[in-house]
């Protein structure tokens, strides 16, 4: 009976969807175009190489050379072993959602534990470094601000990572085999796994790119909060349309600030979509973000007073 009630429920709920993409055939070309160049100027750029480059050096052995280099600081400080070194550099690196591939990727090969898993979810989502320091600059024209919204957000990761870590650590080992394949082999293995996952985001974001402007066409809200509800669904709209807003740029910040930690739904649903192979807990990640948005804005108003003053 549950289960009819849920499938009808989903199934209505396409229909409806149907009904408005085919009532609003311009303004869903519109979302179409501009969630392609979303992912055509900031995503794929970003992710591809880091994706690729990070495939490659799994297969030939980096992890165990990384997680030597960093052993101490990620043993003391998250209580995690040091493979799990690799996933939190190269997620800060090249930014969410990458972080559930590379656990994904890291797990399936069984360097990591699901116990680490879990607890490397819950604090390796990194907004990355260049969007901030360069799309949303762009945007607020802040070199201070942009500076309180990194500091704020890798700040309060790194934080979760401590408060969230389990009291004793894993001991067991890890096996570290370079592959056999040939480089070529391994590349061409690399790119396609690549595009395939950049095309699942690609989609995400058209999803819901164009449920918000079906959603905000019949709803009619004050301007901020419709701009706030843009940001949780999809973190780049969200931006956009703050940025533009007659708000003052720390007010303007401090809501970026959320947005990045929690991260949207958009991107919530595309890790989902990348861990689905795997028990990890997406209850843990959604409560972390949540946490996370609320330290990193704290934060960001202890960065905004030290950075401004004077």
């Amino acid at each position: 009976m549950k289960k009819n009630l849920y499938n009808f429920t989903i199934l209505s709920f396409l229909i409806l969807c149907l009904f408005f993409i085919l009532s609003n055939p311009k303004e869903i070309i519109e979302a179409g175009i501009f969630s392609l160049e979303i992912w055509k100027k900031n995503i794929f750029p970003s992710l591809f190489p880091f994706f690729i480059l990070a495939d490659l050096l799994i297969n030939y052995g980096f992890v165990g050379i990384l997680g030597n280099m960093l052993k101490k600081p990620i043993q003391s400080l998250f209580h995690l072993r040091s493979v799990c070194a690799f996933v939190i550099i190269m997620s800060l690196l090249s930014g969410f959602p990458s972080s559930a591939k590379y656990i994904t990727k890291l797990y399936h090969e069984k360097i990591i534990t699901l116990k680490e898993a879990n607890h490397l979810i819950t604090f390796t989502h990194f907004s990355n470094p260049l969007f901030i320091l360069g799309t949303i600059f762009s945007l607020l024209n802040n070199q201070k601000i942009c500076l309180c919204i990194l500091f704020a957000h890798y700040g309060a990761n790194f934080i979760l990572g401590i408060l969230l870590r389990e009291k004793k650590q894993e001991t067991t080992q890890s096996k570290f085999e370079q592959t056999k394949k040939p480089f070529v082999a391994c590349f061409s293995n690399s790119i396609e796994n690549t595009i395939h996952t950049l095309a699942y985001i690609l989609g995400t974001i058209t999803v819901f790119l164009v449920l918000t402007t079906v959603l905000f066409k019949y709803i009619d809200l004050p301007i901020l909060l419709k701009n706030i509800l843009r940001g949780f669904l999809e973190i780049t709209q969200g931006i956009k349309y703050i940025s533009a807003m007659d708000l003052s740029i720390h007010l303007k910040g401090l809501i970026i600030t959320i947005f990045l930690s929690f991260g949207g739904l958009c991107i919530h649903m595309q890790v989902l979509g990348i861990i689905k192979d795997i028990k990890i807990k997406y209850s843990r990640y959604f409560f972390s973000r949540i946490l996370h948005a609320i330290l990193a804005s704290s934060l960001y108003l202890f960065f905004l007073i030290f950075l401004t003053r004077g």
